[in-house]
């Protein structure tokens, strides 16, 4: 009896196994054909120096701009930069006004369950911006602190400065215009984008005392789309060929390079 058990238990655990190891992943939505018929693809920028910075004629630079183009090239499209509001990206994707979101995007979970993230690239780090005249006054409870609104940087303050309370606004910008203006104690941005306002502005200093985490920087699509595997192979394409070493390089990122 205790054989036929044992014999019908190994059959049913094979059977599972078998059932298992035969299931297909589930396709992807066909979006590509599309985007290529339509010759560009879309991607959802934001005002976030250096990784996307608009001119004043209308044009954008910076090193995501740059990496997109490149990969463009690879996916044989044109770019198509549409600057769309921080806390309307995910609306904008999901409505199809823009096929991706790429500008100092990191690759929070609250948003896993709502975009598909392309592989990380490159390490941000937020770190909080302090006027320099104000250096010793450490103590932030009960202070108002800018942060780019449903950001990592947001999450930062919330988690390493809990005692203070947060300013959430528009956009990185907007955070060090509030510091200058005076309306809060501190601005948390990217550590990039701290150290180019602070080649531009002599009064703002990095309070390295205070450490707020590192995260990745992504590209976000629709989910289940085959969009994802095609930016994911021009990646790891740019990166196998130099190219993301050399644009690293060339935007003194080399050190926050994601590379494998």
């Amino acid at each position: 009896m205790l054989k036929r058990w044992i014999s019908l238990m190994l059959c049913i655990c094979l059977m599972v196994c078998m059932t298992a190891c035969g299931k297909k992943e589930e396709p992807r939505n066909p979006e590509l054909d599309a985007i290529k018929e339509r010759g560009t693809l879309r991607i959802g920028v934001t005002q976030a120096p250096p990784y996307s910075v608009k001119g004043e004629d209308g044009t954008y630079t910076g090193f995501d701009i740059e990496l997109a183009t490149k990969v463009c090239q690879k996916l044989e499209l044109q770019p198509e930069f549409v600057e769309v509001a921080w806390s309307d990206r995910v609306f904008a994707l999901k409505q199809g006004r823009v096929d991706c979101l790429w500008s100092g995007l990191t690759a929070v979970s609250r948003l896993k369950g709502t975009v598909e993230f392309s592989q990380t690239y490159l390490v941000s780090q937020p770190v909080l911006v302090v006027l320099r005249e104000n250096k010793e006054d450490q103590n932030f409870a009960g202070k108002s602190v800018a942060a780019e609104v449903d950001s990592a940087g947001q999450s930062a303050v919330r988690m390493h400065l809990t005692e203070s309370k947060v300013l959430p606004v528009e956009n990185q910008i907007a955070a060090l215009k509030a510091l200058t203006d005076g309306k809060v104690a501190g601005a948390v941005i990217d550590r990039h984008a701290a150290t180019q306002a602070m080649s531009q502005r002599e009064d703002l200093m990095i309070l390295e005392t205070v450490q707020m985490g590192t995260h990745e920087l992504v590209v976000a699509m629709r989910r289940n789309s085959d969009l994802v595997p095609a930016i994911n192979q021009a990646l790891g394409d740019l990166e196998q060929e130099g190219v993301m070493q050399s644009l690293a390089e060339s935007y003194d990122m080399t050190d926050s390079l994601v590379v494998g």
